[in-house]
């Protein structure tokens, strides 16, 4: 077993982004963390929390942002790949140029990064197997209402990686 592929054995739990060989993306290290907890009938329900890395993250792309330079974003992203923030940033100003694959790609790892950042009980295809409800997937997602709730950030390259491959027919 080669280097390349200890870098890249969690890909074996994506779901929703399966890189490519020309992607050997690695584990992000810098996005906020999935959490568990459990709901009044003993559900698992999911949360974001944000890490220490993912602050300093986006504290350096609010600086870049005040400078309303998209060349100063492609920079910052170039040292930050992972950033969701800035991805679905400059992915909404390629839209905006017309540029809708580059677009497309950067909302694309995104949502890598969304996925990597999963908990390991959150699943899609496995039952709660409790309450009421008991064949319901394992993805509850206890919604914030803050503006700055972590979990803002996710739904929102979810909501475009879905409108992304509406578009794509």
């Amino acid at each position: 077993r080669g280097v390349a592929e200890g870098r890249t054995a969690h890909h074996r739990r994506l779901f929703l982004i399966t890189p490519t060989a020309d992607e050997p993306w690695p584990r992000p290290d810098d996005c906020m963390a999935m959490v568990a907890d459990t709901d009044t009938s003993g559900a698992a329900i999911f949360d974001f929390k944000e890490t220490a890395a993912s602050t300093r993250s986006l504290e350096q792309l609010r600086e870049v942002l005040r400078s309303q330079d998209p060349q100063y974003l492609q920079h910052y992203l170039q040292r930050n790949e992972f950033c969701v923030d800035g991805l679905l940033t400059l992915a909404e100003h390629f839209r905006s140029q017309q540029s809708h694959e580059q677009a497309f790609q950067l909302v694309r790892r995104a949502v890598y990064a969304f996925e990597c950042g999963l908990n390991s009980a959150f699943s899609p295809f496995a039952d709660t197997g409790v309450g009421p409800c008991g064949k319901r997937p394992r993805v509850a997602l206890r919604l914030g209402s803050e503006p700055d709730w972590p979990g803002w950030s996710w739904l929102r390259a979810l909501w475009m990686h879905l409108q992304g491959l509406a578009g794509q027919g």
